[in-house]
């Protein structure tokens, strides 16, 4: 009989996949991830026949349409109908609320300031709170924006002709992202197909290369994306009523089973041996054949493996032969989705806490507005609800990615008033400059979620620099303006955000760790191979989760910084949680006897001091 051990990994696995530097931000950038180009080129086609109609009809805030454009564009054309619908609900409510508090505060500064702070409450708490999440983020975010526009305005016509203005460019952006996503976007079983061929393709380059570094950086990457996005698009491509039943339980088999072969592939690479190398080669040109049916909008059927005498090998095999093949089984029960608002919206003081320091900030950002009488500085509002988040080390990553994505979208936009809008002669030439800051911020959003968040602040600082009004713009303080206002409202925020109920990233770190037990015993004793493979996928998600977090809260001040010797804990344990979910789905340990390796990593104590 054979023994299986759980032996230490000869290749050491990267230990801090959070940490960002210059190098991984870089690859982080240049990937090519699957679909990433199409979405890139979508959301530019779009925003910009967004700016043309404005260009054309000459309409008051038009900026706001390449924003909203830009900043809620989806990857795929069913969650641009919904995300759509959203919007022109949402927002047509949220221009109702702008036009009742702009009559209000005609002429009253401080009734100005109550209806500004109230609002801001309201949305802050509705994006922690409920299911808006960014979207409620967003109806603050330009609805700040609104207030502030009609600061100067103290006719009732005029105010009401804005807001109407406003509203239409807002319903232009929705009915762009509905139609054009319908009409341009893919499938979401386009993108399943793209994202299980891009795994299966990862699989086999890492069975050629098994020591490559920076492979094997991308494969663990992919690998803490786990099986849920491609379980979303199996759901809303049910939701089409375009597919056939059998076919969506066939891809969703082999999206589950995509993220094992590869699970599997990794732990081979960890074992890495120079023996069985013909039948490597073997099965990476199999997982290639099988990555190109997908190419072709197909999906393989009775596949027949070779036969190999090898544990995770012979697991391997024993995967591809059942790949695509149909099963009633179900899988193993998630949490409920929420309804509009979360189970503990009006229990938990951390909802309330969320949108008081919000909205103290947004305070403080509008007397130090009014107080330097700097009109170009509104920025420093607009600011605080865009790196409004729960803990002090998500705050910190989000004001570095906002500074760096500023200032390279300012940057850009003087660049473009010194040198090249005194040259253009007509909209089409704007429009491509404006494209190319599109293409260039949006290849960044719609890459890594560590570095997305710098492309979408290139692309809305270019925005907010007046580069789309009617006139050619000649004036470079609006873009500094622009750039000083963001600084300041940093600033702002992270004192706040600091000082009052603070709350630290690593707060989740022994909760999480608690999960990912769970799920790694879950796993062990699962009934089903399907089953083990979906647990384990769910582990993954939770690792690499937690290791954000662990990378969050070591960017907080003291005494919010966890100790080296805190870190070093939580880093071990993580790295013994991502080997025990790869042995336990490569080898077959009996249900009823628990591995040494993971009994003792159960019972283990978190770090107290």
């Amino acid at each position: 009989m054979l023994k299986y051990s759980m032996a230490q990994p000869v290749i050491k696995p990267i230990i801090q996949p959070a940490y960002l530097s210059w190098g991984r931000a870089r690859r982080l950038i240049t990937r090519p991830t699957p679909g990433r180009l199409g979405f890139t080129l979508r959301m530019t086609v779009a925003a910009l026949f967004g700016i043309l109609i404005g260009e054309t009809w000459q309409l008051p805030a038009m900026d706001l349409i390449p924003i909203i454009v830009a900043g809620v564009w989806q990857e795929d054309r069913m969650t641009n109908f919904v995300v759509g619908k959203t919007v022109i609900i949402f927002f047509t409510f949220s221009s109702l609320l702008t036009l009742f508090g702009a009559i209000l505060r005609v002429n009253n500064y401080f009734m100005t300031l109550f209806i500004n702070l109230a609002l801001s409450f309201l949305f802050l708490f509705l994006g922690s709170a409920s299911k808006l999440k960014m979207i409620g983020i967003v109806c603050g975010i330009i609805l700040s924006y609104l207030l502030i526009t009609l600061d100067s305005v103290s006719n009732g016509d005029k105010i009401a002709r804005f807001v109407l203005y406003s509203w239409w460019d807002i319903m232009i952006a929705a009915l762009i992202i509905i139609v054009f996503g319908l009409l341009v976007s893919p499938s979401p079983r386009t993108l399943l197909m793209e994202r299980i061929s891009y795994r299966l393709h990862l699989a086999a380059r890492l069975m050629r290369s098994p020591t490559d570094r920076k492979l094997n950086e991308e494969v663990h990457d992919i690998l803490h994306q786990g099986t849920s996005s491609m379980l979303t698009n199996v759901a809303l491509a049910t939701k089409e009523k375009l597919w056939s039943p059998h076919d969506l339980n066939c891809l969703r088999q082999s999206a589950i089973h995509s993220f094992g072969l590869l699970t599997l592939t990794d732990n081979m690479a960890r074992h890495h041996t120079t023996t069985h190398q013909e039948e490597k080669e073997k099965l990476a040109q199999l997982l290639d054949d099988m990555a190109h049916c997908f190419d072709e909008d197909a999906y393989p059927r009775h596949i027949t493996p070779p036969s190999i005498d090898h544990p995770i090998l012979g697991k391997m095999c024993a995967m591809i032969a059942r790949f695509s093949d149909p099963s009633e089984e179900t899988l193993p029960p998630s949490p409920p989705p929420p309804k509009f608002f979360l189970p503990d919206a009006f229990t938990n003081i951390d909802h309330i806490h969320f949108a008081l320091k919000g909205t103290l900030a947004v305070l403080i950002s509008i007397v130090t507005y009014k107080a330097l009488n700097w009109p170009g500085i509104h920025t420093c509002i607009i600011t605080c609800f865009v790196v409004s988040l729960p803990t002090i080390g998500e705050v910190r990553v989000k004001q570095n990615l906002r500074i760096i994505g500023s200032l390279i979208g300012c940057s850009l936009a003087i660049l473009g008033i010194i040198l090249i809008l005194q040259h253009l002669t007509n909209i089409a030439q704007l429009l491509l400059m404006i494209g190319c800051v599109l293409i260039f911020g949006g290849w960044i959003k719609y890459g890594d979620p560590r570095i997305s968040y710098a492309g979408l602040q290139i692309m809305l600082a270019f925005f907010l620099s007046d580069l789309t009004h009617f006139t050619p713009a000649t004036d470079i303080t609006v873009p500094r303006d622009r750039v000083i206002g963001i600084l300041i409202g940093l600033l702002i925020s992270y004192v706040v955000y600091t000082h009052f109920w603070p709350k630290s990233a690593a707060h989740t770190l022994d909760d999480n760790l608690k999960k990912i037990k769970n799920l790694l015993h879950g796993e062990h004793t699962a009934s089903t191979e399907l089953e083990k493979i979906v647990l384990a996928s769910r582990a993954q998600e939770l690792i690499g989760a937690t290791e954000q977090s662990l990378f969050h809260a070591t960017l907080e001040p003291q005494p919010f910084n966890p100790s080296q010797q805190k870190r070093v804990f939580y880093r071990t344990q993580l790295l013994q949680a991502t080997t025990l979910m790869e042995d336990l789905l490569s080898f077959p340990y009996p249900k009823d006897q628990t591995p040494t390796a993971l009994h003792h990593f159960l019972n283990e104590q978190p770090q107290t001091k």
